[in-house]
């Protein structure tokens, strides 16, 4: 995988962590910003609503590639036990951290490290 994709795969491994904060001072905001003579939903709620469905959508589109990755990948059984059972309970919590141990700090090939 290029450096670029592996970026790519870190910020949306990410973005749920940092997602929920937002979206929690948004309803909060929002619950404290209501009018009771307005009418009709908030302009502000058709951008919200994309973003947090497209959020939910990457959450389980990392969630079946990370589980895919660890059970073709080359863990022992025991760790790959682990880190499916992660994954797929702490999901948004866990995929950083996956991410980083296996994706980003990829093992390099024997031939890439010449032995003197």
């Amino acid at each position: 995988m290029t450096s670029g994709k592996k970026k790519i795969l870190g910020f949306v491994s990410i973005w749920p962590f940092l997602y929920v904060p937002i979206f929690m001072a948004y309803v909060f905001y929002m619950g404290l910003s209501l009018d009771s003579q307005q009418s009709g939903m908030p302009t502000s709620f058709f951008l919200v609503v994309p973003v947090h469905l497209l959020t939910m959508v990457s959450i389980i589109g990392l969630q079946i590639y990370y589980v895919l990755h660890v059970i073709r990948g080359d863990l022992e059984q025991n760790q790959k036990a682990l880190w499916v059972i992660l994954l797929m309970f702490f999901n948004m919590f866990a995929f950083p951290f996956y991410w980083y141990k296996f994706l980003w700090k990829e093992k390099q090939p024997e031939s890439a490290h010449p032995s003197y």
